[in-house]
């Protein structure tokens, strides 16, 4: 994918595979675990708490790569270069 985008000067794919790809080997890494629980008897419940402290940063932290890659330039460069957060990172 990298090589391809080398020559396509394309990131678009790129990106996306690369925000995409942690989050489909988290789901087949899991799938056995999904399997046992389907097999059980009983009342299901998700502790929704767990689910939305840790699944929606990651989620975001993922697919920040392409929210990054899909936002015109323009304003990366605005807030680059107007964020006191940014100059405080680059100075120090």
């Amino acid at each position: 994918m990298r090589i391809q985008t080398g020559k396509t000067f394309e990131t678009g794919p790129y990106y996306i595979y690369s925000a995409l790809f942690p989050i489909l080997v988290g789901i087949v890494l899991a799938l056995p675990r999904l399997i046992q629980e389907f097999r059980k008897m009983g009342k299901w419940s998700i502790d929704w708490i767990k689910l939305l402290a840790v699944g929606t940063p990651t989620l975001l932290l993922n697919l920040s790569l392409i929210l990054i890659a899909y936002t015109p330039i323009v304003k990366i460069k605005y807030f680059a270069m107007y964020n006191p957060f940014t100059e405080v990172m680059v100075i120090d």
